[in-house]
């Protein structure tokens, strides 16, 4: 399972290792970090992940920024709350990509907002497939 985090939302992929293909599941949109862990909680127990990804956001020459550090605190409640282990990937080109993906199956504008964070994040979990294959 991957996760696209930021303030406003955390998109939410999934994968099948043996299909080395990514897709997009739905976004967590609870203003709270607690709201989020509590329905990412449900998804976790419905799903059963092997493992998680979360997306590093960083800076275009590669080095953590601000939101580095939010992402990396929030990993660290994940971790602690439900015990899977976390890698983290790089997402530099993610959202960029997730859009350029939508755009390409003909969604509209608007759309892209609220499908744009698990599109993102399945362009997360892809490419840590991708590394790892």
């Amino acid at each position: 399972m991957a996760l696209d985090h930021s303030r406003a939302a955390t998109g939410i992929a999934l994968a099948e290792r043996q299909l080395g293909q990514a897709r997009a599941l739905t976004v967590l949109r609870e203003h709270s970090e607690e709201g989020r862990l509590d329905h990412l909680a449900k998804l976790i127990n419905e799903w059963e992940p092997v493992l998680l990804v979360m997306g590093l956001p960083l800076d275009l020459d590669g080095q953590e920024q601000a939101q580095s550090k939010r992402v990396r605190k929030f990993a660290a409640k994940i971790e602690a709350r439900f015990g899977l282990p976390l890698f983290f990937h790089d997402e530099r080109w993610s959202t960029a990509a997730a859009e350029a993906n939508l755009r390409s199956q003909g969604v509209k504008a608007r759309t892209l907002s609220e499908r744009g964070d698990a599109e993102a994040a399945r362009e997360i979990m892809q490419g840590f497939l991708d590394a790892i294959s």
